[in-house]
């Protein structure tokens, strides 16, 4: 349309944000945050548009391990890295500790889950949409790794990669800028200002049972933030075997369906 067009040649001027966070909710997945956080050391950008990184990491066990793992990468790659340990069990309290734990002066921050790996071009592809774009919020996709036994319904079905399949086997095909209206925390990045003085935080009624994100996004889409898509600043998320089943499956269609109808009963 024209305004869209209008947005895209006046955000083109304005400069590549230069602070940025990467938060991570972290829960018995040691391994897992490895791969993740060696991924973020692995990430590769322009020499002229290179951000200041900043990480932060909530441990929703208080785990030792954990705590080395983010020790040892703050001290083989020199960046910075907030560990928080969040005692309250539910994703929605360990999301929360990751905004409260965002360095005064960030400008973006990003959120990515500890069972993927980012592509090396990742937050490159994602600060570019939101640039180019001057969107609030960019999600990006996820793209599952499977084990070589996984079953082939599954792997070729496109269930667990977002967008993803629904069971009347159809899937979304967004385009590149095209605006969404919500987002998910397994790839996002987030202007800071659109969320400051909202009071937004993640609903503790969704803690246990996922769809938090959504109902986040959905709520700061509702206020007036523009959401976009950035198909090429690709996650890719393992799947372990016992993911990799009709149960699991199930359950997750389930919870899926239930969360909107949680929201309207609050």
């Amino acid at each position: 349309s024209d305004t869209s067009t209008i947005r895209k040649m006046q955000s083109s001027d304005k400069a590549e944000p230069r602070f940025v966070a990467i938060c991570a909710c972290t829960y018995r997945r040691p391994e897992g945050l490895a791969a993740l956080l060696a991924g973020l050391a692995r990430q590769r950008f322009a020499a002229e548009r290179k951000p200041a990184l900043h990480v932060v990491i909530a441990d929703n066990e208080g785990s030792g391990e954990v705590r080395r793992i983010c020790e040892r990468f703050r001290g083989e790659t020199g960046i910075p890295l907030t560990y928080v340990h969040e005692p309250q069990r539910g994703i929605s309290y360990a999301r929360n500790a990751c905004l409260d734990s965002l360095p005064p002066d960030c400008e973006v921050f990003a959120f990515i889950d500890d069972d993927e790996v980012p592509d090396q071009d990742w937050l490159q592809r994602l600060l570019e949409a939101q640039r180019r774009t001057g969107a609030d919020v960019v999600q990006g996709p996820v793209v599952p790794v499977f084990e070589a036994d996984a079953p082939r319904w599954l792997v070729d079905g496109g269930f667990l990669r977002w967008p993803r399949r629904n069971w009347r086997g159809t899937r979304p095909e967004f385009v590149e800028d095209q605006e969404l209206p919500e987002a998910y925390t397994n790839n996002v990045l987030v202007r800071r200002a659109a969320i400051a003085g909202l009071s937004l935080r993640f609903d503790p009624d969704f803690a246990l049972a996922g769809g938090g994100d959504s109902h986040f996004f959905q709520a700061l889409h509702a206020a007036g933030s523009r959401i976009v898509y950035a198909p090429g600043a690709i996650v890719r998320e393992t799947v372990p075997a016992e993911r990799a089943t009709l149960w699991y499956r199930m359950r997750l269609e389930y919870r899926i369906a239930i969360s909107p109808l949680k929201a309207k009963a609050r």
